[in-house]
């Protein structure tokens, strides 16, 4: 059986180039000048010394080669995609005003739209991603006395229970988001060129990081930044652990038959479609509170956390940007152990 007529093979989101624009200059100019900014970068070829004489004056001033740059390891085609995908794919207005709003402010510099690409993957994205194992803890003892309303501090084996059906089921804590908030963001900043870095100075904190681009004050979702907040969990067996924090699994708010939101309803996407009966989620899922075995009550999962993280999950695919990750972050690759070990 050919690659091609592999059911294995088949991908939900296959890496895919930018349409013609589709917004209008005249009802949302933001968005369409946005776009425009991004189709020179995705329909490029060449290599980012070919569309800027700064980086490769940069390299011959550093004496290293543009491409062991971090941010200028992903090409200029993935990096146009990125953006323009995330414009394409923003969970709501807010985020696509706040991804239009730094693309026109790069005015067209491909060594910043370099930087403000790098920024959504190793930035945004890597928030969500966890490809190293469990979500870290935090061992502030500010969480020493504090139980109700918090996740106990680390996953597995922690455990909740919630009804599920007849019986009783046992389920684990699966964060959504999955890396410490309050630590800066080393991969996003150290990764760029001085310019980049001057010019994208926000970049430097997960919590701005989600203000600036998804236009999100994640305080006022996670209070203190508190990570093992009930709002950023979900409960479920242990199968669907690796796909979610590897943003091979995702999911998207579900809609009635008049286009409006179902509370805590959620459709399910594999980026291999293969493995949904292998792992056993239904198409449709619904995030229902739980209990600890104390019996404190766990609410259901912030929607906004999982938009996010959806978002993600369908821009790294679409773009091309989910190969670059696991390149770096997956068994052996150049940041797996350096994220282990910090």
């Amino acid at each position: 059986m050919s690659e091609s007529t592999n059911p294995a093979s088949t991908l939900l989101l296959p890496p895919t180039p930018l349409p013609p624009n589709p917004y209008s200059p005249t009802t949302h100019p933001a968005w369409h000048a946005a776009f425009n900014a991004c189709l020179p970068l995705a329909e490029c070829a060449g290599t980012w010394a070919d569309l800027s004489p700064g980086l490769a004056a940069a390299a011959d001033t550093s004496g290293a080669a543009v491409d062991t740059m971090l941010a200028l390891q992903t090409s200029p085609e993935v990096a146009g995609r990125t953006l323009g995908h995330a414009l394409l794919r923003a969970p709501h207005d807010v985020a696509r005003d706040c991804v239009a709003r730094e693309i026109t402010g790069c005015e067209g510099d491909a060594e910043l739209l370099a930087g403000l690409a790098h920024v959504f993957i190793f930035g945004l994205a890597r928030i969500f991603l966890n490809p190293a194992g469990l979500t870290p803890m935090d061992e502030s003892p500010r969480y020493a006395d504090q139980r109700t309303g918090v996740l106990p501090p680390g996953v597995t084996p922690k455990r909740l229970t919630k009804k599920a059906g007849p019986g009783w089921a046992c389920l684990e804590v699966m964060h959504i988001v999955s890396q410490p908030l309050s630590r800066p963001c080393f991969e996003a900043m150290g990764g760029m060129t001085d310019r980049a870095q001057y010019k994208l100075q926000w970049a430097s904190f997960p919590a701005t990081i989600l203000a600036r681009l998804a236009g999100v004050e994640v305080r006022d979702v996670l209070p203190d930044l508190d990570i093992h907040h009930p709002a950023n969990a979900l409960m479920a067996d242990s199968a669907p652990h690796t796909t979610f924090k590897q943003l091979e699994l995702w999911l998207t708010p579900s809609l009635d038959d008049e286009g409006n939101v179902l509370a805590n309803t959620y459709d399910t996407h594999f980026q291999h479609p293969f493995l949904a009966p292998m792992i056993g989620l239904p198409p449709q899922i619904c995030l229902r509170h739980g209990t600890t075995p104390d019996g404190v009550d766990v609410p259901a999962p912030s929607r906004t956390l999982l938009e996010i993280h959806a978002w993600c999950a369908e821009v790294a695919h679409l773009s091309g940007a989910a190969a670059v990750l696991k390149r770096f972050y997956g068994e052996g690759g150049v940041l797996d152990q350096w994220s282990r070990n910090n």
